[in-house]
This record gives C-alpha cells, structure tokens and sequence, in this order.
C-alpha cells in the first residue's frame, strides 16, 4: 500500500507517514524498555493524522491503479515479494480492497482528533 500511495519505497510527507508513521516511541529504534524492544512501534500525533487523512481523501483509484507497477515492485522486493508480476491485476485488487478502509480509519481518527499508534515488523 505504502508503494501505491508514494510510488515509491520513501515517498513524502504526509503520505510516507501513512503506513510507518512519523515518529519511533523511545526515540532511538534500539532502545529497550523494561526489558521489552520497542524497534517498529510508531506513532502519528493529532495534526499528522490530520494531515494524513486529508491527503488520503483526495487520492483516487484510478491514481494507485496508476501507481502499480509491478516488475518495480518486484524489484524493490516490497512485500509480499514476488506476486507483483505474477499476479498482476488479482495483486493490485487485493491491495485496492483495503483502502476503503484505510481511508475511513484515518477520517475517524481525525474527526476524533486522535493519535495513531502503528506497529511495523
């Protein structure tokens, strides 16, 4: 999803925020806590989930249809690695099934005025 937003591995802000935040708790993405390893726990404030959800908003089908390219993606290894050609059309469904919700996630949590809190492993 993150490459049919940005067309990218990187992307820019907001939309490189969408699936791996903004900010790592603790800071430094090595520190343990209390015994437990916080590597991959992110987080988006208030005004960020904001801004994500109205970029979001706008984003039509038709331009993740026109982000999806596949031997890229394959060449990237972005995952799940190596359905991207094989799959084809069938692979870009599946990601487009999910955005719906996506979508409507990030308007809940900015109508609420929340953070969001991710988790990427």
């Amino acid at each position: 999803m993150h490459f049919l937003l940005t067309g990218d591995l990187i992307g820019s802000e907001p939309l490189s925020w969408v699936i791996f935040g903004n900010h790592s708790v603790g800071g430094d993405e090595n520190q343990l806590l209390y015994g437990y390893s916080w590597i991959g726990l992110r987080y988006l404030l208030p005004d960020e989930v904001a801004r994500v959800s109205e970029v979001l908003s706008s984003i039509t089908v038709e331009k993740l249809r026109a982000n999806f390219l596949s031997q890229a993606m394959d060449e990237a290894l972005i995952y799940p690695i190596g359905i991207w050609v094989r799959d084809g059309e069938d692979a870009l469904n599946w990601l487009l099934m999910f955005y719906d919700g996506l979508v409507k996630f990030y308007q809940h949590a900015a109508s609420g005025k929340k953070a969001i809190i991710m988790y990427v492993d």
